[in-house]
């Protein structure tokens, strides 16, 4: 890490919960855990468990053994569920501000604009309808289930 300062690095490695670690984790904890210790930094491992569906406690275990096999120490442990609050607080403010929207595209149709540059038509939703979209959200409502939340950045 050219530059890097002793003492302020900062790494992290955020799993999903929603399956065993495979080599390609490994390898990315491995070398979060050795930039973190060589620079005396910290290393973060934050279980990015937000997407209920596929998510186990018995994963999250296995990945805390999994990782402890392979002498990594994580200085600081979350969940980005611990997060939440925040995180609706910060797409509220977003979706007010008119710098996000609420996208209920089906997901095949998302994956091929994305790919294709192609600007979703939910993109113009008004402030007011995104605002009502991400209350379905919030209640985890038949329509709501069918959202995600999307920045508005250049196409």
């Amino acid at each position: 890490l050219p530059g890097a300062v002793n003492g302020q690095v900062v790494t992290r490695f955020p799993p999903e919960p929603n399956g065993m670690l495979h080599i390609g984790h490994a390898k990315a904890a491995l070398l979060n855990e050795y930039f973190a210790r060589k620079h005396n930094g910290t290393l973060i491992f934050r279980l990015d468990n937000t997407n209920p569906v596929l998510e186990r406690q018995s994963y999250e275990s296995q990945i805390y053994n999994d990782l402890s096999s392979l002498g990594i120490r994580p200085d600081i442990r979350s969940r980005s569920s611990d997060y939440a609050k925040q995180f609706s607080s910060l797409i509220l403010r977003l979706l007010q501000e008119g710098n996000a929207y609420v996208d209920n595209t089906p997901q095949d149709t998302l994956k091929l604009e994305r790919m294709n540059g192609i600007e979703s038509k939910c993109r113009t939703n008004t402030v007011e309808e995104n605002l009502r979209l991400f209350k379905h959200m919030n209640e985890g409502s038949k329509i709501g289930r069918k959202c995600v939340v999307r920045a508005k950045m250049n196409m």
